[in-house]
């Protein structure tokens, strides 16, 4: 997954996704973003306020319809608090297959 990654950021990575329930490889690449642009310290800190959040009153979507994911809520903090910090690639969701669409030409 991370070639040239240390393994203790590989673990911190797999810790943090495994206890917010993110299975998705994006998911693991947004978190170890915000670990390589906003570091360690600070992520842990994001972490054990978004457990805060979700295991408490938790944090409604911009529409009020439902409660944030834990993951969502570490997305949605990190997204508010350090803006300028993260590359795009952060903030972009990887593209969907279209259902029925072919390859064949």
């Amino acid at each position: 997954m991370y070639k040239k990654v240390p393994a203790v950021v590989q673990e911190m990575v797999k810790t943090i996704c495994d206890r917010l329930g993110e299975k998705s490889p994006h998911a693991r690449f947004q978190v170890y973003l915000i670990l390589l642009h906003v570091g360690p310290r600070e992520t842990l800190k994001l972490f054990q306020e978004t457990i805060s959040i979700y295991e408490g009153p938790g944090m409604l979507t911009i529409d009020g319809k439902r409660k944030r994911t834990a993951g969502g809520i570490l997305f949605y903090l990190t997204k508010q608090r350090y803006k300028g910090l993260l590359p795009s690639a952060f903030y972009t969701s990887p593209k969907k297959k279209k259902e029925g669409a072919s390859h064949a030409a």
